[in-house]
């Protein structure tokens, strides 16, 4: 082969090997590029970097303070920083409430909150929130009323504390977490059902129902509406009677006690528990923390520990969670009309 025809022949080859090389490089910064977009172990979330608050709108040491601190010590394990329960007790969740409407959102601060503080209290009083101003997460929990006394009254029967009542209209005192919240309106909705009048027994409002059990203990009060979770020690170890669960079947965790379906009567009461966060957080932090905290409550030791509490997990999603809690609030007060708090 002649010198000029061997020279025009290597200039062809190194023209295309730097053709296959430029090509390879840009396959190789392409797949680059995808595999970071595809790392599981990567997220597009600048968030959490600092301490993460759970709001308590309800005393220390009740069902809603032992929850939050059960699911923030195990959301802390997961995200890698602290999270922290602050209880704010008082105007029957309202405080709480209304502290976590006016909190920035940016995911730093949530709560644990229940029907009564996002649907009644907000209809009852002038708290300046509606549910507008809430970013519903998850539902983990629901449990019914249990209306309970303290077992050296000598009362063992929901009829027996009625008769006694019927008797004496002052003579029956009851505690609950607060004027309005979702034990009072169910014991006074029982109240008008089978005795028409939503009064005959007085109510006295507590911080929380962890407040009104103490009372309790004391004597200073007849009997408790609460969440099975506040008086279920107390039951078990003998020193409370639970009279009744208002629901349509018998709880779990109380099978002995009869339901309000069991008596032939139609009112039913109780609570859900989830988690919130201020509107306006971030859409990908609160479908974070739905997934997260979903999967927490999923795994048999958080189950065992709400159990134990007698607060059954109960899941629903964000947007069922939604609706609920928009349902609650538009609909709760015919109830409200009814028994004359509205």
């Amino acid at each position: 082969m002649e010198e000029k025809e061997m020279k025009k022949l290597l200039s062809i080859l190194l023209i295309l090997s730097l053709v296959f090389a430029l090509a390879a490089c840009g396959g190789a910064a392409e797949q680059g590029e995808q595999g970071d977009q595809g790392d599981p172990g990567e997220t597009a979330l600048d968030w959490p970097k600092k301490t993460i608050t759970i709001i308590c709108p309800y005393s220390a040491g009740g069902g809603s303070d032992l929850m939050s601190r059960a699911v923030g010590e195990r959301l802390s394990e997961i995200l890698g920083v602290s999270v922290i329960v602050e209880d704010m007790p008082g105007g029957s969740g309202g405080v709480g409430m209304a502290n976590l409407a006016i909190a920035k959102p940016d995911g730093y601060t949530l709560i644990l909150t229940a029907m009564g503080a996002t649907s009644l209290t907000p209809l009852m009083s002038d708290v300046g929130y509606g549910y507008e101003e809430f970013a519903p997460i998850c539902q983990v929990s629901e449990t019914p009323t249990v209306i309970t006394v303290n077992a050296s009254s000598g009362i063992t029967t929901w009829e027996e504390l009625l008769a006694m009542a019927k008797a004496d209209p002052k003579a029956v005192t009851y505690g609950s977490s607060g004027t309005g919240g979702a034990h009072h309106v169910a014991v006074a909705s029982l109240l008008l059902e089978v005795e028409n009048n939503a009064d005959l027994f007085t109510h006295i409002a507590y911080e929380g129902g962890a407040a009104a059990v103490t009372a309790l203990l004391g004597n200073h009060i007849t009997a408790t509406a609460s969440i099975p979770s506040e008086p279920y020690p107390y039951i078990e170890s003998g020193d409370f009677n639970c009279l009744l669960t208002l629901a349509t079947e018998r709880f779990s965790a109380l099978p002995d006690v009869p339901c309000t379906a069991d008596l032939g009567l139609k009112t039913i009461g109780g609570t859900w528990y989830g988690f919130a966060a201020p509107a306006g957080t971030d859409e990908a932090i609160l479908d974070f923390l739905e997934e997260t905290i979903l999967d927490i409550m999923a795994e048999p030791e958080m189950v065992e520990t709400f159990e134990n509490l007698a607060c059954p997990v109960v899941l629903l999603g964000r947007e069922d969670f939604t609706n609920k809690w928009i349902d609650n609030y538009n609909s709760i007060g015919s109830t409200l009309k009814a028994i004359g708090m509205m």
